[in-house]
């Protein structure tokens, strides 16, 4: 078995040079992805939990094809299927097909074939408040090999800022709200750069113009026409693409309702469909005739006398014919061909192979988290204005506490405030991992970094800069100014205690935040269970006052551990009280009873 430098490398053993290699289109040669009988089903469970159907919908159905170096596209209507063949291709959906279907032919190391292979999705996702070189660098530093120096590395980076005309914004950050990289399309730009520093054989592209103009589409397709004439297959799905668009396209492949209705040369298209029945003389569009087709618009002629023919399924039509013409003859005969092909490699693996170590993720992720609180530096500092400010007025409402008997109630009043404090300060984590969903999943299943690396990465930033240090400073100010237990142990304990409250109430809201996409949701749910536990355990400080039956709910209470933690403290050995449920003291007021001895 190949080492992982190896498995994630396929591209590198392809070329010796860091450049991107300039070749003529007429010697294309690269990888052949072939695929056979491709169908994908989706299971969707309905009703009531006590009366659930599950019922299993076909999005693909039989799709056969061959996608070769050049410009490939997959052209269809939206919901037609297209995207989701192209995941299918990329390997990057769960194993609902045959993907042993599914061949990678010429490539010598196709094992995590989603490693090796460049994607680009819908979305642009980046870290916008990272500039572009250091999202290069991110990429470069966890799909390359360690074995690769940072000069080749840098040099890399450097050549594909060059070939895709980013110079200018280079050294900017990516983010929208300060109009830095302005357009979007340099945005388009910048995402199909972050692959290219892999140097791919394969990249593929989730509808590549969606929400750019006609003139910035073109250029994105005429840099993508570039480089496939370097040898590399191009595979992308695309929506309504206009005529300079479609002339640039090698091979064109449209589906609709994840039925195959034709694949073949672009440039046989029109013939296709006139073929089959269909005026296109003032057509020159071949996506604009399939899609008239679809909607009734160009109806099919009789050869006979040459009147349009009544469809109430031109789709139907149009893939019966494909599959009697001598286009799909070809490619089925080819199909065979290449299933005899003994070097032959199916794309899906269950594992996925790092070139690079736990510790080197760790490290980058870490380092990528800090540039982003660095770049996003108004809501750490607002956080930490507030949090001076709310400490030195607490502070100051207990200003010195006496240290005797009468005080006890309002030194615990002073942790409750202090707990309740770090309990909701804490739920602001619930964003953490939900506003970087996409961007974690692009990143995870191309190969960038494990699970445990990202989520301890992000973890360790995030709690040193934004739940560390405020708590620290909150603590701080209130600890000293009331006069809690004057010793060291106490003070580093009382740190200990809140940092453990964060943790837990951390854990509970990503736990909880894992199910859900919309982060108000999440922190609704926080935000009710805390309260709830708060006015609970507000109510039971003395828990002999309170209906037995209810009183086990203190033990699902993080503020019940945290509280009594706190308490066990600052009283331990400093003052010697006792509860009481009955019996009132005039001395100490509510329900406490002191002996006014102090242990020292």
């Amino acid at each position: 078995m190949s080492s992982s430098n190896d498995l994630c490398s396929i591209s590198m053993s392809q070329r010796n040079s860091d450049d991107l290699p300039e070749t003529t289109s007429s010697d294309k040669k690269g990888p052949v992805l072939s695929f056979h009988n491709v169908s994908y089903h989706v299971k969707e469970k309905k009703c009531f939990p006590f009366n659930q159907k599950t019922t299993e919908e076909k999005e693909l159905w039989n799709i056969n094809g061959i996608m070769k170096p050049g410009l490939n596209a997959i052209v269809g209507p939206q919901g037609g299927g297209k995207s989701r063949l192209l995941d299918i291709l990329a390997a990057r959906k769960e194993p609902r097909v045959l993907y042993e279907n599914v061949w990678v032919h010429e490539v010598p190391h196709p094992d995590n074939f989603q490693c090796n292979s460049g994607y680009v999705v819908q979305d642009d996702v980046v870290m916008s408040t990272l500039t572009v070189r250091e999202n290069m660098w991110f990429l470069a530093s966890l799909r390359l090999p360690t074995t690769m120096s940072k000069k080749r590395k840098n040099k890399r980076i450097k050549k594909v800022i060059e070939k895709l005309g980013l110079c200018e914004v280079a050294d900017s950050k990516v983010i929208y709200q300060f109009l830095y990289v302005k357009s979007k399309g340099e945005r388009k730009m910048i995402c199909i750069g972050m692959e290219l520093i892999l140097d791919p054989s394969i990249l593929f592209l989730d509808e590549p113009t969606t929400g750019l103009d006609w003139n910035t589409a073109y250029k994105v397709i005429k840099l993508l026409k570039s480089l496939s004439e370097q040898g590399r297959t191009i595979i992308f799905s695309i929506y309504q693409p206009q005529y300079s668009i479609v002339q640039l396209f090698d091979s064109l492949t449209i589906l609709a309702s994840g039925k195959l209705m034709y694949h073949g040369p672009a440039k046989m298209a029109l013939e296709y469909f006139k073929s089959a029945g269909y005026s296109c003389e003032h057509y020159a569009n071949p996506a604009e005739v399939f899609f008239d087709v679809i909607n009734g618009i160009i109806k099919q002629k009789s050869e006979a006398n040459n009147t349009e023919m009544p469809s109430t399924n031109e789709k139907s039509v149009i893939e019966a014919f494909y599959e009697k013409s001598p286009i799909c003859g070809e490619t089925k005969s080819e199909l065979e061909r290449l299933s005899n092909d003994q070097n032959k490699k199916s794309l899906f693996r269950e594992e996925i192979t790092y070139v690079t170590s736990f510790g080197h993720q760790l490290i980058g992720i870490t380092w990528r988290s800090f540039q982003n609180l660095v770049g996003r530096p108004q809501p750490w500092i607002k956080q930490i204005i507030s949090t001076f400010i709310l400490g030195i007025i607490v502070g100051a409402t207990f200003l010195w506490l006496k240290n005797d008997c009468t005080e006890i109630q309002n030194r615990a009043a002073v942790l409750f405030f202090l707990m309740a404090h770090q309990c909701f300060s804490s739920m602001s984590a619930v964003k953490l991992f939900v506003v970087q969903k996409q961007l974690f999943l692009h990143e995870h299943i191309s190969g960038y970094y494990r699970v445990s690396s990202y989520f301890l990465g992000n973890i360790l930033s995030d709690l040193l800069a934004r739940r560390f240090l405020p708590s620290f400073i909150f603590t701080f100010i209130v600890y000293f100014m009331v006069g809690s237990k004057p010793a060291v142990e106490a003070f580093f304990i009382m740190i200990f205690t809140l940092m453990m409250m964060a943790f837990s109430s951390i854990s509970m809201s990503l736990a909880i935040g894992i199910s859900h996409s919309d982060v108000t949701i999440t922190r609704q749910v926080m935000n009710i269970y805390f309260t709830f536990m708060l006015i609970f355990l507000g109510l039971t400080l003395y828990f002999g006052s309170m209906a037995p039956q209810i009183l086990w709910l203190q033990y699902f209470s993080i503020p019940y551990y945290g509280f009594t933690a706190l308490q066990h403290n600052e009283f331990l050995g400093r003052y010697f009280c006792q509860a009481l449920n009955i019996t009132h003291d005039n001395n100490c007021p509510n329900y406490i009873i002191c002996s006014g001895e102090e242990f020292l």
